[in-house]
């Protein structure tokens, strides 16, 4: 749902949408008009990933949100039957996302947790019981990590960051190779674009608000940011070297050292805590360098995490270790590699990249 209304009125027509929205929830759908809707969403899905840059773009989407690399086969056979949320099981509900890509249209969202149970609520997402003497060697490892980094003073130094790199991305066991950008301006900003050929999909985050810029050839589309669409976004914005290791080290979290495991033959000491956007998560430190080489996201009830992160190849900027190389794994499943070209730390920043721009009839018309 969504609306439009001149700034005097705003007040005005968000009170008449919430009034709605209580309404849709405080009774049933009435049968006939639902399965007619649903009928409609399962016969229009296809056309919205008609050409390559939506198929593209539409499993980006589901990336982001933590779906499995096969969510959108997955689509295409629920909508041959009628069903555009596709084969629901194994589905869940992501724990930072830009849509809810594994539900139909007119499925109710349920409420942001850091990690959804497919059933009865139950408490195994909640961080497990750790020992004082864990919780003490976790702060430990941590100021330890902050060190081999760069230091506490070099870390709270970092206003913004600019990373430009290649990018393979494996997708229905195909690759493909493109660029990408992430552009963090603290305290609130992001700008993370990815380039296909002739397809890009610019993300934005600008504050309270948000918006998706998808463009092939001449052809623009703009899709404003919703509530989830910001968590997503926000998480982003926080999932890098310097934002996980000040949250780890901030007095207030809840930091635990969280045993020893080998990872590619390297021994890695690992640390678990909860970030104020990415919910629980586990760091691997190299036992002997002290450095962050693995980040994981979205625990699962049975103790996997689906979203892993390696890093390697560090090189040292404005003071701080950052890596250069990421493996990102779904799953177990290797999903993208990205090797950065390029990393500016502090330096000059193209406001313009945070101008909503005016889309009309598919052409960029200038910005707000």
């Amino acid at each position: 749902m969504s609306a439009s209304a001149r700034p005097e009125s705003t007040a005005a027509v968000a009170a008449r949408v919430r009034d709605a929205l209580r309404a849709a929830v405080s009774r049933p759908p009435d049968p006939a008009p639902l399965a007619a809707a649903r009928k409609r969403a399962a016969q229009g899905w296809a056309f919205t990933v008609e050409t390559q840059g939506q198929l593209l773009s539409s499993w980006l989407a589901g990336d982001a949100a933590g779906l499995p690399a096969e969510h959108l086969a997955r689509a295409v056979r629920g909508a041959a039957r009628g069903d555009p949320g596709g084969d629901r099981r194994g589905a869940r509900a992501p724990a930072r996302g830009a849509g809810r890509a594994d539900e139909g249209p007119l499925a109710p969202r349920p409420a942001r947790q850091p990690c959804a149970p497919r059933q009865k609520p139950r408490r195994p997402c909640a961080p497990q019981a750790f020992t004082p003497e864990q919780q003490k060697r976790g702060r430990q490892l941590i100021d330890a990590a902050v060190v081999a980094h760069g230091g506490a003073a070099k870390l709270k130094a970092i206003r913004t960051s600019e990373q430009d790199g290649d990018v393979t991305m494996s997708i229905a066991g195909r690759e493909l190779t493109g660029e990408t950008r992430f552009l963090r301006l603290d305290p609130a900003q992001l700008a993370y674009t990815t380039r296909f050929l002739e397809f890009e999909h610019r993300q934005v985050l600008d504050g309270s608000r948000g918006w998706a810029l998808s463009m092939a050839g001449d052809s623009a589309t703009l899709v404003p940011s919703d509530t989830t669409g910001l968590l997503a976004l926000r998480a982003i914005l926080e999932a890098d070297l310097a934002h996980l290791l000040r949250a780890a080290s901030d007095p207030a979290s809840d930091v635990a050292f969280a045993g020893r495991a080998d990872m590619d033959g390297q021994s890695c000491d690992r640390v678990e805590f909860t970030a104020r956007a990415n919910g629980r998560v586990r760091l691997s430190l190299d036992a002997t360098t002290h450095r962050v080489v693995a980040v994981e996201l979205q625990p699962t009830p049975q103790g996997a995490w689906r979203d892993r992160r390696r890093w390697s190849e560090f090189v040292q900027v404005e003071g701080v270790w950052w890596p250069r190389r990421e493996a990102r794994e779904l799953d177990g499943e290797t999903v993208s590699k990205t090797m950065l070209r390029r990393l500016v730390v502090n330096g000059p920043v193209d406001t313009m990249l945070f101008k909503r721009p005016v889309v009309v009839r598919g052409e960029i018309r200038g910005v707000e």
